[in-house]
């Protein structure tokens, strides 16, 4: 029997992958291997009857195309209900992990993962973190960041105010482009660096 609290983290994932549109084979997987990971302690019997379930609500899941206001609104209450904020942690860490499976990171999963972290009461900083760590591991290179999504730039903000937040967002990919542990991730950072820099160069 599929528990409860790991099948809601799922459906929260999901969402954010359905929320392009688009349920890529790359978010499919990333799912997939998270939560055969999750079970690697019950015995092999356990784990193929647990994965052959768990395959078919995600089967279910993609099929179904979107998720509605109202099946969200469900399970951000059912998550809330269980009052672990690690768990939350993890169900966020997850939809971040699935958002950038794909190496974009479109506008609608962003103004999704800002409603996730406002539902589940958890740190938009944290969040952007987790974000960051998660571009990094990108296999592919990033491509399609909704940069300004991420950090809350839209048009009731000056210029001045744009400059200063996506100088702070250069200055932090700066930094990891020469901390990173791998040549991809350090590659990932300096990509990062270029995009950022382009769209500084529209609030100038």
């Amino acid at each position: 029997m599929i528990n409860n609290k790991l099948l809601l983290q799922i459906k929260l994932a999901a969402a954010i992958a359905l929320a392009d549109n688009e349920f890529s084979n790359s978010e499919i997987k990333s799912i997939k291997r998270w939560y055969e990971n999750k079970i690697e302690e019950l015995s092999s019997t356990q784990q193929k009857k647990l994965i052959s379930d768990l395959d078919k609500e995600l089967t279910n899941l993609k099929e179904s195309e979107i998720l509605d206001e109202l099946e969200l609104e469900l399970i951000f209450f059912e998550i809330n209900l269980i009052k672990d904020r690690a768990y939350k942690y993890e169900a966020l860490d997850l939809s971040i992990e699935v958002m950038a499976a794909d190496s974009t990171i479109h506008p609608k999963e962003v103004a999704l993962m800002d409603q996730i972290v406002d539902e589940l009461e958890l740190d938009h900083t944290t969040a952007k973190k987790y974000i960051r760590k998660q571009i990094l591991k990108m296999v592919k290179p990033p491509k399609n960041i909704d940069i300004e999504g991420l950090l809350k730039i839209n048009p009731t903000i000056s210029n001045k105010k744009a400059q200063k937040l996506l100088r702070l967002e250069f200055d932090k990919w700066n930094s990891a482009s020469t901390s990173t542990q791998t040549e991809n991730q350090r590659k990932n950072a300096l990509i990062m660096i270029d995009l950022v820099s382009r769209v500084r160069e529209m609030y100038a």
